[in-house]
């Protein structure tokens, strides 16, 4: 396994291209091999990572979500047993031990301190003469700096903070002073390295922006090539007309400026030099666009309402004389006996309506509709039966609440099941065993025991079907 972890700063990313499987690793790779994982390292344990070396992710965590485990203790994993086994243990001061290609065919026992440490400590020292904004990091290799390792907050003068990163030879680093100065610095990260603010290399330039327009600017962009990006200002400012504004920019060749007037037109010029400190004037910047002008108020005219339209009264001919015809006496009244529907229920297959089951039913020769409500639900015209609603929680996994009553746990082929009453977690009703199928399954001494459902076999663990 060739994990990409490039780096780890407080929250450490230990996930790579994708799980191929939604189950997790610890239910995957579980079976009767036993791993135990000594903490000898000094510093509580927060997650542990397993896998065949060949699978092409870490997947989750093989410990529980809450669970670490502190210096001097250990922790025995179950697993499948293999050849090339890969582990990956993040200490809870988010450095990280890592081996691939282990053998544990059999019950091992691993020391932390026998699985190579990945990581060492970059600290940075702001010992300049102001505080630090931002700070980001990355292999010199990467197209982009990611996110900013300060977050929300800012590190003073003369403090210090440390964060564990990926061992290698080239790592580059930059940091923003909170005057907006940027400096960077290449580093080796194999041991651990202390990066003074005061031995960075300054690479922006500050250019000071004079608005010699009568007008205030609402947007002011700047590029030293590419796109124009966003707008500097802060939402809600601008700059006044006759007044200046200034910002640091990256050193470089060539600097555009594009602003736009507070009524709409924009200004932009360029190539101006940017290496060092400069002043760019509004005046030195071209008309490009200005808003069209628009149309001067019409007031409508008065709505004059149509008249309404009067069609032609349509020719009528006279209708030919029709003589009367003669006097039929009516029908004396004949009743006839309504028609009694004959039931037949015979056509009509039983379903499900949600938690109820609707078959037909026959009264006194009409069918009506029978509505049976099912308490754990219905499916296939029948009603759900509670062994049918759990899911498998195994305690070696500790994937059990803890609520649970585990005296009833029970152990089947070398697995434990929880077998406790806590309510809809998934969990089996006392002294039945819950199957991967999701069935519980209920004690038997002979097949005779096993109620209709299960098949007639009871298995030496002493449940009926298998498991």
């Amino acid at each position: 396994m060739s994990p990409h972890l490039h780096l780890l700063c407080l929250c450490v990313c230990l996930s790579l291209a994708g799980s191929a499987c939604s189950k997790p690793n610890y239910v995957r790779y579980a079976g009767n091999v036993p791993l135990t994982l000594n903490n000898d390292s000094g510093q509580g344990i927060c997650a542990v990572y397993m896998a065949p070396s060949t699978d092409q992710s870490w997947g989750e965590s093989w410990l529980g979500s809450e669970e670490r485990f502190e210096a001097g203790a250990q922790r025995s994993f179950l697993t499948l047993g293999s050849s090339s086994w890969s582990v990956q243990v993040l200490r809870c001061d988010n450095h990280v031990h890592e081996a691939n290609g282990l053998s544990v065919n059999q019950a091992t026992s691993l020391a932390l301190s026998s699985l190579p440490q990945v990581t060492s400590t970059l600290t940075l020292v702001n010992d300049g003469t102001d505080s630090l904004c931002s700070f980001w990091g990355a292999p010199s290799t990467d197209q982009s700096w990611g996110g900013d390792w300060l977050g929300d907050s800012y590190l003073p003068m003369a403090n210090q903070v440390s964060y564990a990163v990926r061992r290698m030879d080239d790592f580059s680093t930059r940091v923003e002073l909170c005057y907006g100065e940027l400096r960077d610095l290449r580093v080796s990260t194999q041991n651990d390295t202390w990066l003074n603010v005061s031995a960075m290399q300054k690479v922006s330039a500050f250019v000071n922006f004079v608005n010699d327009f009568n007008v205030n600017l609402c947007g002011i962009y700047l590029s030293t090539g590419g796109d124009w990006g966003g707008n500097w200002l802060q939402p809600n400012t601008y700059i006044a007309a006759y007044s200046n504004w200034g910002a640091h920019l990256i050193q470089s060749d060539s600097l555009w400026v594009k602003v736009q007037d507070c009524n709409g037109s924009i200004y932009e010029g360029g190539p101006f030099p940017h290496m060092n400190d400069a002043e760019v004037y509004a005046s030195w910047l071209s008309l490009t666009w200005t808003p069209p002008v628009p149309e001067p108020y019409q007031p409508e005219q008065p709505y004059q309402p149509e008249q309404p339209y009067q069609p032609e009264q349509p020719y009528q001919p006279e209708q030919p004389y029709q003589p009367e015809q003669p006097y039929q006496p009516e029908q004396p009244y004949q009743p006839q006996p309504d028609p009694m529907p004959a039931a037949d229920c015979s056509k009509i297959s039983p379903r499900c309506d949600g938690n109820a089951i609707v078959s037909c039913r026959d009264l006194g020769g009409v069918a009506a509709e029978h509505r049976q409500i099912c308490s754990f639900g219905c499916k296939d015209a029948r009603c759900l039966q509670p062994y049918e609603l759990c899911q498998p929680r195994f305690e070696s996994q500790r994937a059990c609440d803890d609520t649970c009553n585990r005296s009833h746990s029970v152990t089947v082929d070398g697995n434990g099941y929880c077998t406790c009453e806590c309510g809809p977690q998934g969990e089996c009703p006392s002294g039945t065993a819950c199957a991967p199928s999701g069935m519980c399954l209920p004690p038997c001494s002979s097949p005779a025991d096993c109620p209709k459902g299960f098949l007639p076999y009871c298995g030496s663990s002493g449940f009926c079907g298998s498991i």
